[in-house]
């Protein structure tokens, strides 16, 4: 592999990481938990933008996120953007 195509994977990997938004589905309090710190140990992901699900003790206020010009997640989450 080139040193250029190195480069520019690991700046796309690293923008990746910093701009995205993980919604975990619901698999229970402790799985959620536990997944979610992998991803910040593991992967080196924002703690606040993993969100866990509402029936696994996430807020559902702050649960979701625009994908393609969308909006998913709770119904609070997606009533409350539309407002803004």
């Amino acid at each position: 592999m080139s040193l250029y195509k190195f480069i520019y994977i690991y700046i796309y990997n690293i923008i990746y990481i910093i701009d995205s938004d993980y919604l975990l589905g619901r698999c229970g309090a402790i799985v959620a938990n536990e997944r979610k710190r992998i991803l910040i140990d593991t992967y080196g992901h924002d703690e606040h933008s993993i969100f866990i699900h509402p029936d696994d003790g996430g807020d559902k206020a702050k649960y979701g996120a625009k994908v393609l010009g969308s909006y998913v997640g709770s119904d609070e989450y997606i009533n409350s953007s539309l407002d803004a």
